[in-house]
């Protein structure tokens, strides 16, 4: 169960329960040390061992923190553990950066590491028993003098300053500070960071992964159109986070496809390239300049933002009127279950399982030119084509602080979705 987590990183909290043991974890970060602190709660040293029926709690002394440091996405470097330096040392030396030495408040158990599984006895690690209560660890700079080990007191009392100060900060909320509290946990618990990414971003949650053949869990993610873009401005409300609000745009906009919109779903080089998802980029950075006057943020995306209007005026208007409506092309050689069907277009909505659209009204070729065909679903979709209309506006006044007069002419123009049907 995840708890509060702090915009700088200063500290993030969860519980973890296994087997009638109940663990908290609490972290400190942002600009400093790295810093870990492990709470078994509701200990009983005369219950049974682990796992046995119908006991309320646990003998903490059944369990062990076991650390197992390596690098990500395959980065260089050594990792080193010495279970006998003063308790335990973990030294972990980065290909062309200082090394960096953790340690533990409490020794490495011999006894305890016995009765683990050998694979995981043979990899670089430390053991670390819960039988008398909480654990820390303490990150420090390996080219400073030698780190001294740990104060449990010391890691305690900082948790509960960087707990309290961040507490404050939903206080400040008011009434709606518990809101603003699990608003933020849930952003933030989702914000990661790959290398197949130029910056750090918030997808909708960490289980969706569209990485094709991803080698570990290191590279897994995927981005969603309009959840990512939501996530943006939901996070972009608290002016400590416009920056993360800014790089999950950035990551989002510039993932567009070669045809020029905003693809449902982007992971690793992987598209849906043949559906988006509803527009609501140029409005969404359009409430960004506002709140935060960065016009180069609107210099870097603009283009890719216009050319996703374009894409939808040239494949998604459909019949008489040219209002917008829902599709999913075929490209040959694109692998999706639901590309060219009714199921695509329903996920080009953003609205997966609405019952607006049950039914069999597909047209798999709309337009057809060689390998490539555009399919709409018959149906005029008032919703769409509105928020296409919102974009066209939101882009014209982005022209307009760009000091673009030309885009600022073709946008006020009456679109062929003409805002009278709707």
């Amino acid at each position: 169960r995840v708890g509060p987590f702090a915009i700088d990183q200063s500290y993030w909290q969860y519980y973890v329960a296994y087997k009638g043991l109940n663990l908290s974890l609490s972290y400190l970060g942002g600009d400093g040390p790295l810093r870990l602190l492990v709470e078994p709660l509701g200990c009983d040293e005369t219950a049974s061992p682990a796992g046995a029926a119908g006991q309320s709690a646990a003998n903490c002394s059944d369990f062990a923190l076991v650390v197992q440091p390596r690098f990500a996405w395959y980065r260089r470097g050594s990792v080193l553990v010495d279970p006998s330096s003063g308790g335990g040392l973990v030294t972990l030396s980065p290909l062309g950066m200082p090394p960096t030495e953790v340690r533990p408040t409490a020794r490495h158990s011999a006894r305890a590491d016995a009765l683990l599984p050998e694979a995981l006895r043979a990899a670089p690690h430390l053991t670390l028993s819960l039988g008398r209560g909480a654990v820390a660890l303490c990150e420090g700079n390996a080219s400073a003098p030698p780190l001294a080990p740990p104060s449990l007191g010391d890691v305690r009392a900082s948790v509960a300053a960087s707990l309290a100060r961040e507490s404050r900060r939903y206080a400040a909320y008011g009434a709606l500070s518990s809101v603003k509290e699990g608003l933020q946990a849930a952003t933030f618990w989702n914000y990661v960071y790959s290398p197949a990414e130029y910056g750090p971003f918030l997808p909708v949650s960490r289980s969706w992964n569209f990485v094709k053949q991803a080698a570990n869990n290191d590279w897994a993610y995927v981005i969603f159109d309009w959840d990512n873009i939501f996530a943006t401005y939901m996070t972009s409300l608290d002016p400590a986070a416009k920056d993360v609000a800014y790089s999950n745009f950035i990551q989002v906009v510039r993932s567009r496809t070669s045809r020029g919109f905003v693809p449902n779903y982007s992971a690793g080089g992987s598209k849906s390239v043949d559906r988006t998802e509803p527009p609501i980029g140029a409005k969404v950075l359009l409430e960004l300049h506002r709140k935060y006057s960065d016009t180069w943020l609107v210099r870097l995306l603009f283009d890719d933002l216009k050319r996703w209007s374009d894409w939808f005026l040239a494949s998604r208007a459909f019949g008489p009127a040219r209002l917008i409506s829902l599709g999913s092309d075929r490209i040959d050689g694109f692998k999706d279950a639901a590309a060219n069907a009714m199921q695509g277009a329903r996920y080009e909505s953003g609205l997966d399982n609405s019952p607006m659209y049950d039914g069999a009204f597909f047209n798999a070729t709309v337009a057809v030119d060689g390998a490539f065909a555009v399919g709409q679903m018959e149906l005029y979709d008032v919703g769409m084509a509105s928020m296409f209309v919102q974009e066209a506006e939101s882009l014209s006044e982005l022209a307009r602080l760009l000091g673009r007069a030309d885009d600022v002419a073709a946008l006020s123009a009456p679109p062929p979705a003409p805002r009278a049907p709707l």
